[in-house]
């Protein structure tokens, strides 16, 4: 039985492709087409979302089971996990709502993370392992705005 796909991204320097399946994470070395290790069971459901670091260092992952990983590409262990990353107020109402992460990017500068689920938008610190700020969209829109450009002043 063929593992189906659910997420993909490649490396800025072309060197790795990674692609996420129902809970295994492949990291490919993408010139010479060739499997380079298989993260097995790194998440307790589908793989939503995928992304490398501009270093090559790391790599998160998010799945639906809500939970974000950062994962080291050489040594290829786990390096922290974030469980329960996008527990919204409307999860509380709404008990039999799923609200997957559907979504990572990491910053230009390896710094920070950004995760998003349907009505959440988070930022965290990769320094100290911690969420630094929550948009819960779309009402916060603005805040955003606010910490794009004091980010840039840095």
């Amino acid at each position: 039985m063929k593992a189906e796909v659910y997420s993909v991204c490649i490396s800025r320097n072309d060197k790795y492709l990674v692609t996420g399946s129902q809970r295994d994470i492949k990291l490919w070395d993408f010139q010479e087409k060739e499997l380079i290790y298989t993260f097995r069971k790194a998440h307790d459901g589908p793989i939503t979302a995928l992304a490398i670091s501009n270093k090559n260092g790391y790599l998160a992952s998010v799945s639906v089971d809500k939970a974000i990983k950062i994962w080291d590409v050489v040594y290829m262990d786990c390096l922290h996990i974030f469980r329960k990353a996008h527990d919204s107020r409307q999860e509380w109402i709404w008990l039999s709502k799923i609200d997957p992460i559907s979504g990572v990017v990491i910053s230009s500068d390896d710094r920070y993370i950004i995760t998003h689920s349907t009505d959440q938008v988070k930022i965290w610190d990769l320094n100290d392992a911690t969420c630094i700020h929550t948009i819960n969209y779309p009402h916060e829109s603005k805040l955003f705005n606010n910490f794009v450009s004091d980010s840039k002043a840095d």
